[in-house]
C-alpha cells in the first residue's frame, strides 16, 4: 500500500519549455517560403520541435511533407514523410502502422543508398519493439543500427542506440548490462557536447544505482542531472529527478523527512510548466511518505490534492492507488466505515485495470479492515483474493524467466551449430 512513484527516464524524449519559440519562428518562416523543397526541409525541422509537444500538429506537418515530396517528385523526402509518420503512430502506440511506415521509408533508403538513414530507421524499429515488451528483435534492430553507426562514425545515431539498449535491459532487470549501455552513451554525449543527453544519462545512471543500493553513486549521478537540466531550464526534468533523489531517501535510506523536502523541491520544478502529472506524483509520494511518519492530517492532505488532480487527467490507475492509500489512513485512524469507502472505489477500479498488484493491495487492507471489524468470514475471503493474485504474478514471473533462459539457450545452441 505504501507504493512510491519513480519517474525513470525512458526512450529519448525532448523537453517543450524551450521549443515553442522555435516552433513560432519554423511556422512564420514557412508561411513566406515558396521554393517547395526548401519548405518541405522546413517541414522537417518543424516535425522536430513537435513531436513530443503536439503529437496531432505532428501529424498535419508529416503529411505537409509526404504530401509536398509526392508532389515535387523527391523520393527521398517521400522516404522522410514515411519516417515522420511511422513516428506518429509509435508516439501513438499503433505499431502495425508504425512498422508499415517505417519499412516504407527502409525501403527507399536502401534503394538511394543512405546508410545513415537506414541506421535509423533499424534505431527506430528497435525502441518500437522495445516499447511493445520484444526484447529480442529489439535487441536485433537497436545493435543493427548500432553497428552501422559505428561504421558511419555517426556518434548522435551510436548514442541512441547504447542509451536505448540501456533502457531495454533497465526494463527488464538487466542493471549491470543498462549501466554499461548507458555510460557509453554518456561518453557519447559529452563527446557530441549534448547537453540535454548528457543529463538523460546523469538521471539514469542515478535510478540504475539506487537499484544497485549505490546510494552514493545515484546520489551524485541524479545531482549532476539536475545541474544540468537547470542550465538548458528542462523544469519538467527537473523536477523528475527531485523525485528520483526522493525515492532515493525514503525507500533506500528510510528518511522520510528528507525525501518529502525533495518532493516539495520537485513541486517547485513542476508549476514553473504547468506540468499536472509531475506534480500529482509529487503530492502522492510526499502523501505516503507523512503515513510512514505517522502524520497523518498530513497526508490526508496530500493525498486528496494528488486525487483531484489525477481525477481531471484521467488518471485512473493512479486513483485506485491514491484510493487505496486513504483507505489505509482512514484504517489506521480507525475509521473502517469511511476506510471501506475508500478501499471498495479502489477495488472497483483496479479490478477493472491491468494493475494486478494495486488491486491486491486493495484486497489486503480492506481483509484488514474487515477482520477490525470483526466480520472474519469477509477478511478470510479478501485475504484469499489477494494471495491468488500475488501467486498469479509470482507464476508469471517465473514463466517469464523461464522462457528467457529458454531462449538464451537456443541462441547459444544455434550459434555453437553455426
Amino acid at each position: 500500500m505504501k507504493k512510491l512513484l519513480l519517474a525513470l527516464t525512458s526512450l529519448l524524449y525532448l523537453s517543450s519549455f524551450s521549443q515553442q519559440s522555435k516552433v513560432d519562428s519554423l511556422n512564420i518562416e514557412i508561411t513566406k517560403e515558396t521554393n517547395s523543397l526548401k519548405k518541405i526541409i522546413l517541414f522537417k525541422e518543424l516535425a522536430t520541435e513537435l513531436f513530443y509537444i503536439d503529437t496531432e500538429y505532428y501529424l498535419k506537418i508529416s503529411d505537409s511533407i509526404l504530401t509536398l515530396a509526392t508532389k515535387i517528385n523527391d523520393e527521398y523526402y517521400v522516404g522522410v514523410g514515411n519516417l515522420a509518420k511511422g513516428r506518429y503512430y509509435f508516439r501513438t502506440g499503433n505499431n502495425i502502422k508504425t512498422k508499415t511506415y517505417y519499412l516504407k521509408a527502409l525501403t527507399i533508403f536502401k534503394k538511394l543508398n543512405k546508410p545513415k538513414d537506414e541506421a535509423n530507421i533499424y534505431g527506430n524499429l528497435g525502441a518500437m519493439y522495445s516499447k511493445s515488451g520484444d526484447v529480442d528483435s529489439s535487441r536485433v534492430y537497436l545493435n543493427k543500427a548500432l553497428k552501422s553507426n559505428i561504421s558511419l562514425k555517426n556518434y548522435k545515431g551510436q548514442f541512441l542506440n547504447y542509451y536505448n539498449l540501456g533502457v531495454l535491459e533497465g526494463k527488464h532487470d538487466n542493471s549491470e548490462k543498462s549501466t554499461k549501455n548507458i555510460t557509453k552513451a554518456l561518453a557519447l554525449a559529452e563527446k557530441i557536447n549534448n547537453k540535454r543527453y548528457v543529463a538523460y544519462c546523469n538521471s539514469m545512471l542515478g535510478v540504475l544505482y539506487m537499484e544497485q543500493l549505490m546510494h552514493e553513486k545515484s546520489k551524485k549521478y541524479l545531482n549532476d542531472a539536475v545541474n544540468t537540466l537547470n542550465e538548458i531550464n528542462d523544469y519538467s526534468g527537473v523536477g523528475n529527478q527531485y523525485v528520483n533523489l526522493g525515492k532515493l531517501y525514503n525507500e533506500n535510506k528510510n528518511d522520510y523527512k528528507t525525501a518529502i523536502s525533495y518532493y516539495k523541491k520537485s513541486i517547485t520544478a513542476f508549476n514553473k510548466v504547468s506540468d499536472s502529472s509531475g506534480i500529482s506524483i509529487a503530492l502522492a509520494n510526499i502523501g505516503r511518505n507523512y503515513i510512514q511518519l505517522n502524520t497523518l492530517d498530513s497526508a490526508q492532505h496530500y493525498l486528496n490534492k494528488a486525487l483531484k488532480i489525477n481525477k481531471k487527467i484521467n488518471e485512473d490507475s493512479e486513483v485506485g492507488k491514491l484510493l487505496t492509500n486513504l483507505g489505509e489512513i482512514a484504517y489506521l485512524s480507525h475509521n473502517y466505515k469511511l476506510a471501506k469507502n475508500y478501499l471498495n472505489k479502489a477495488v472497483s477500479i483496479t479490478s477493472e485495470s491491468d494493475y494486478i498488484e494495486d488491486y491486491s493491495d486493495a484486497l489486503s487492507l480492506l481483509s484488514d479492515v474487515n477482520a477490525a471489524q470483526g466480520n472474519f468470514k469477509q477478511a478470510y475471503k479478501n485475504h484469499l483474493e489477494s494471495k491468488i493474485l500475488i501467486d498469479s504474478i509470482v507464476s508469471v514471473e517465473k514463466l517469464e524467466k523461464i522462457a528467457e533462459i529458454e531462449t538464451k539457450y537456443q541462441t547459444e545452441k544455434k550459434k555453437k551449430i553455426i
